[in-house]
């Protein structure tokens, strides 16, 4: 069940209560526990009296109508009731910032459409390159912008090396699938590659921002597969490891890059 924040429409507060059963024999109805006195808890508080007590609606269902002040919260709202004659009665609802009985702000999917704005997320680049915790998917023969961030403070590099190839310490970097320095690609598929079609642009050195970027003409080359990478810059003599990960390369379809 769903409660509007503060609702102000009395009917709207009821909190249904059905059916109380007997504490002996866990089935029978419990139809004397009008005026009993519930308690709510708001978000995980301590359990408190509610203000109205129990009406009975009939063979053992009831319902107490809350106040607006009792609902001002959102989030969860948990609701019990016990007494020596009934078992332990508990529920949990939602309080939420919305009407939920109008199907003019509800959230129905009729609604959704019918908005006027419906914008992608993501840019195009993020889509050519997604980049999930330490996971980057490419997909092969597409123009590759791969943007990481926070890599830490590279100010004063004169290198900076993207670098993906298959697992294992004995790989070197003449046989890795990708590897990209600051104003170049040197490698495709383990092979030289042409220097313009790739490159890692330092956006912002002191958070360590930078953006690796293939053209597609390169990118088709890579063979799908999954590999790892690692970030390393180049400051005077310390060569320093920034982010390290997956790299998966998907098969694309269309072929054509030009």
């Amino acid at each position: 069940m769903v409660f509007k924040v503060s609702e102000a429409t009395a009917a709207r507060r009821r909190v249904p209560i059905g059916i109380l059963s007997d504490i002996t024999d866990g089935f029978t109805p419990e139809t004397g526990e009008a005026a009993g006195q519930p308690q709510i808890s708001k978000n995980g508080g301590a359990w408190a009296n509610t203000t109205a007590t129990l009406v009975a609606v009939g063979n053992g269902a009831y319902y107490c109508e809350l106040t607006a002040a009792e609902l001002s919260d959102v989030g969860k709202i948990a609701f019990r009731y016990k007494s020596a004659n009934t078992r332990e009665y508990q529920a949990v609802y939602d309080v939420v910032a919305y009407e939920p009985f109008d199907a003019t702000t509800a959230g129905t999917l009729a609604n959704f459409w019918a908005y006027a704005n419906r914008t992608l997320t993501q840019s195009a680049a993020a889509v050519a390159a997604v980049v999930a915790g330490s996971t980057i998917t490419v997909t092969r023969g597409d123009s590759l912008s791969i943007a990481l961030t926070g890599l830490g403070n590279i100010t004063g590099n004169t290198k900076v090396w993207f670098t993906a190839k298959a697992s294992g310490d004995e790989v070197l970097d003449t046989a890795a699938m990708l590897q990209v320095e600051k104003a170049l690609l040197i490698r495709i598929a383990g092979a030289d590659a042409t220097d313009a079609d790739g490159a890692v642009t330092v956006n912002d050195a002191t958070l360590g921002n930078i953006t690796i970027t293939v053209a597609p003409a390169s990118s088709a080359l890579l063979v799908p597969g999954t590999y790892v990478y690692d970030v390393q810059d180049l400051i005077g003599t310390t060569i320093t490891t920034r982010t390290s990960g997956t790299f998966i390369v998907v098969a694309d379809t269309t072929r054509a890059v030009s």
